[in-house]
């Protein structure tokens, strides 16, 4: 957002923000936003075409790029081509905001803006269906999203929600085909695709199955499989001995010492080993089909490249019965939160203390401590789950919460209820313990935690995993491989998860981030509603009103001096084409020749501050005019070079032509010397030559050979005078035969006719009045004035209005102002500050009838009295310049934030206007008293 567009109140502007967000675009699809700062806050709307993709990758202003996700796309498409960083796109929100959407949107914009190579194609086709089938394998429907990214719900689900979609799917058969088309263009063989169908048949199968308590002869219980034909089709299905996976399943194997000891199962601890069994095929399978879709669309590495990454992970939740799934979740969600607010809100204030910029800090939310409470070793929630889950004996879900309630005892973000606790709180359930996280306080039950942070495979199912005939579970079980000696406990869920979690922070630490904000209008899933207080809620969590005011006041891009310098040196000639002083040196000569205004920019110790987006989209814009004219130049320079290396060439071939040819003329003169006077000698029997006859001889004979010689270069110079006639009338890169042949007749034609002209005239009689003399500059006149026509021609409405500015221009100011010649090849703008979109402009100018705008910017007041440039802060010492505007009937002053008409002055006051006629933008404008 711009600075001039936030309105005074921050809640106020925030609030019909939102609202236009709904109100503007129709649509129920696609997605849409408002940038605040580095981020997007997203709704839906109809996708963007193919057209706008070089709008948003070349930074050229257009309404529409300040509503978008595809500006944020754009942004990280730029920066990885033009600075050759890692960039990474960040989609954050509640479950069922849309983030899933967002970042298909995200990547279809990039798959588009990618090239049309046949290469890159394949490419694309292979990132949308690998979409579609990490969608099937990981999303499911939740109470609150119908696609929602999930993890851990092979065997249960909380009511109203489904499991995994791939599900579903194998049972009616729907999308069979369109997942195994996706399955091919990925690289996946038949054989591999039926494979993977096998394993998601064998884990519905495997759930059906169900076990029946029986009592052993030693008293201890055990069990036996009440519906023995599902195991009969789970072992055709994974190609396994009945026997072998009956036993697994209905007993395991205990070490005592050196010893082995089969224990029978009881009927629960053989459901929870199926249940282990069906989330252990199920994950690593989806695992394994990851791993196998990364290295198909892992690009060809040619020397160290950069990447762009999409981030969307799982969103925030909060039902009324939470578990465990629902704290790795919204701990996932803490330590994302973090990672944003670390880098939009903390560290942009530390830089700007940093750098000695002038900053009140403003204060936010840190939610470390959450994040503290949960990850730290040893006293952390994860801690001391893993230290229930891997000691020896009976586990228990209440000897964990009592761990928790001593650790967190005067902990103000963590509340605990278990039996024998007191809690003022009578609202929290038994059993349960509460955490103030950033999105809101969330009541967690701990039955089950332990059990699913457990979640181990007893090594008899992985053995019987391992043995069986299906080609894919013995990568998927290496652990099951008799030959392995390794007895190491895996690793816990949440130790898992958490390291994940630490990996993913440290790769995003290392990347620049790009934030896409989605918010949820409402909890029914349905268009067109917009629940207010739901979205201020979000508002507030996400931390977007901290944002707004660091925008307000800060800075939305900043670079180093010599970067700086580096791109946009050919701005200026005092910086072009290579700068040897200290950089910021460099960098104020440059902004001073711009045509920007410099409050627009601060200096900091080692960076540039620019304000405002449309600042950094002019210099964008001045940058690829000036690369285009320097292009030219360059091509201009090229040919040159080009032509002169090939005249040169020419010449010198030339030249060893004619020295060769002299040589050999030389020779030759020499032998017809020798050979004459041979002759003269054997027929000096017959008449005697004297020597002058020979001499006179020897003269005829040269004489002859200068005519001949003179005839062949009149010759050589009338096809020299021919070829280049056709250079000179049809170009140099004129290859069209039939072209060239017309444009010589004709200029042939009027060669012939001046030729006919000039012999009248030596013929006439010295009776005819002599022709009237030639103005060779009276014709160059008409012929520049005949070319100037021919230009005007190809002029419109607007370039004729444009033409007639500049002269006018030209007029007034040539020879007479110092920087016109800067000005000349800039047109003008007259309303710089797009003045007349402004909707309180419209409506205040209807009053003053001051509706035509003719010039309008900021400008700095001189006061009469001082002589000082007059500047205004605010509270926060930001610079506040004045609107200066200027219409058909008046001349105003206004304030810029506010729009109100401080001075007014009809036009028929103005009598004259003054000029400094140097370097600096000073204006007076004389008034009548």
């Amino acid at each position: 957002m711009h600075q001039d567009l936030v309105m005074p109140s921050v809640k106020d502007y925030f609030r019909s923000l939102l609202e236009s967000l709904y109100d503007k675009l129709p649509g129920p699809t696609g997605v849409s936003g408002t940038f605040v700062n580095s981020s997007v806050i997203i709704r839906h709307h109809p996708s963007c075409s193919p057209v706008h993709i070089g709008t948003f990758l070349h930074f050229r202003q257009s309404p529409y790029i300040f509503r978008s996700s595809y500006a944020i796309a754009g942004s990280a498409c730029r920066y990885l081509r033009d600075r050759n960083e890692d960039q990474c796109v960040v989609v954050s929100g509640e479950s069922g905001a849309g983030k899933t959407e967002a970042a298909r949107i995200v990547l279809q914009f990039i798959a588009l803006a990618s090239g049309q190579g046949r290469e890159v194609k394949a490419m694309k086709e292979r990132l949308v269906q690998a979409g579609s089938l990490l969608e099937a394998f990981g999303n499911a429907k939740t109470y609150r999203n119908d696609n929602s990214s999930r993890f851990s719900r092979v065997t249960n689900q909380a009511p109203g929600e489904r499991n995994f979609h791939i599900f579903y799917q194998l049972l009616t058969g729907a999308d069979i085909q369109l997942l195994s088309k996706s399955f091919e263009i990925l690289g996946f063989s038949q054989e591999d695709i039926v494979n993977v169908f096998k394993i998601v048949a064998s884990v519905l199968k495997l759930g059906n199955i169900s076990f029946i308590p029986t009592n052993n002869i030693d008293g201890t219980e055990g069990c036996t499989i009440s519906n023995d034909y599902e195991l009969y089709e789970v072992c055709e299905l994974v190609g396994s001995d009945h026997s072998t996976l009956q036993e697994a399943m209905r007993s395991r194997t205990l070490e005592d010492g050196s010893e082995l000891i089969l224990a029978d199962l009881s009927a629960s601890e053989a459901t929870h080993a199926r249940d282990s069994l069906c989330k252990a095929l199920f994950s690593r399978l989806f695992t394994w089909l990851v791993n196998r879709i990364n290295e198909s669309i892992k690009a060809k590495r040619h020397g160290k490249r950069k990447v762009l990454g999409i981030l969307d992970v799982y969103g925030f939740e909060m039902f009324e019965r939470n578990g465990f799934e629902q704290f790795i979740i919204n701990f996932c969600n803490e330590k994302l939160h973090q990672v944003v607010t670390e880098s939009t809100l903390k560290e942009e204030q530390e830089e700007y203390a940093r750098e000695g910029i002038e900053w009140t800090p403003i204060d936010f939310f840190s939610n470390s401590v959450v994040c503290d409470l949960i990850e730290k070793n040893h006293h952390g929630i994860l801690s001391m789950l893993d230290e229930e889950c891997l000691k020896s004996g009976f586990l228990s879900d209440e000897v964990f919460l009592s761990k928790l309630a001593q650790c967190c005892a005067g902990n103000s973000h963590c509340e605990v209820r278990h039996r024998g606790a007191g809690i003022s709180d009578n609202n929290l359930p038994a059993n349960c313990f509460r955490l103030k996280h950033y999105a809101g306080t969330v009541t967690y039950n701990v039955c089950g935690f332990v059990d699913k942070n457990n979640d181990i495979l007893h090594r008899d199912l992985s053995q019987a995993m391992y043995r069986c005939r299906h080609p894919l579970l013995k990568v998927l079980f290496p652990e099951g491989n008799p030959k392995r000696s390794s007895l190491k406990r895996p690793a816990t869920t949440g130790t898992q998860f958490k390291i994940s979690i630490s990996a993913l922070v440290r790769n995003l630490s290392c990347k620049h981030q790009h934030y896409i904000r989605c918010i949820k209008p409402n909890e029914l899933k349905q268009p067109r509603i917009f629940e207010m207080a739901l979205v201020q809620h979000q508002v507030r969590y996400l931390g977007l009103l901290e944002t707004v005011r660091i925008r307000r006041s800060g800075f939305c891009y900043r670079l180093q001096y010599q970067l700086f310098l580096s791109r946009y040196k050919m701005l200026s000639p005092r910086t072009w084409p290579t700068w040897h002083v200290a950089p910021v040196e460099g960098v104020s000569y440059l902004i001073r020749d711009l045509p920007i205004p410099s409050g627009e920019f601060a200096f900091g110790r080692t960076k540039l501050f620019v304000r405002s987006p449309r600042t950094v989209f002019e210099l964008e814009e001045f940058r690829r005019v000036r690369l285009e004219d320097l292009a030219v130049l360059i091509q201009k320079l090229w040919r040159g070079y080009r032509q002169r290396k090939k005249f040169l060439l020419m010449k010198r071939s030339q030249t060893i032509i004619a020295s060769a040819w002299r040589s050999w003329r030389i020779l030759k003169a020499v032998y017809n010397i020798k050979i004459l006077v041979l002759i003269l000698f054997f027929v000096s029997s017959v008449k005697f030559y004297t020597r002058k006859d020979i001499f006179d001889i020897l003269k005829t004979r040269e004489e002859y050979r200068i005519l001949k010689h003179r005839k062949q270069v009149e010759w050589a110079v009338g096809v020299i005078q021919r070829h280049y006639i056709c250079w000179k009338v049809c170009g140099v890169h004129c290859f069209n035969l039939k072209q060239t042949r017309i444009k010589y007749m004709k200029y042939s034609q009027s060669q012939i006719r001046r030729q006919f002209l000039l012999r009248l005239s030596k013929q006439l009689s010295s009776e005819c009045d002599s022709p009237p003399h030639l103005d060779i500059k009276f014709f160059k006149l008409k012929n520049d004035t005949f070319r100037c026509h021919k230009y005007r021609l190809r002029f419109d409405q607007t370039a004729r209005n444009r033409m007639r500015e500049k002269v006018t221009a030209s007029i007034i100011f040539k020879d007479r102002k110092t920087s016109y010649l800067r000005s000349v090849s800039h047109p003008f703008l007259g309303d710089y500050v797009r003045l007349r979109q402004n909707v309180q402009w419209k409506k205040a100018c209807v009053e003053t009838n001051d509706q035509y705008v003719v010039f309008a910017d900021i400008i700095n007041k001189i006061a009469r009295s001082s002589g000082k440039v007059r500047i205004v802060f605010e509270k926060m010492s930001n610079f506040v310049p004045i609107l200066f505007v200027l219409s058909t009937s008046s001349m105003l002053i206004l304030d810029q934030r506010t729009l109100q008409i401080k001075y007014r002055v009809p036009a028929t006051e103005i009598y004259r206007l003054s000029l400094s006629p140097y370097l600096d933008d000073v204006a007076v404008f004389h008034v009548r008293a």
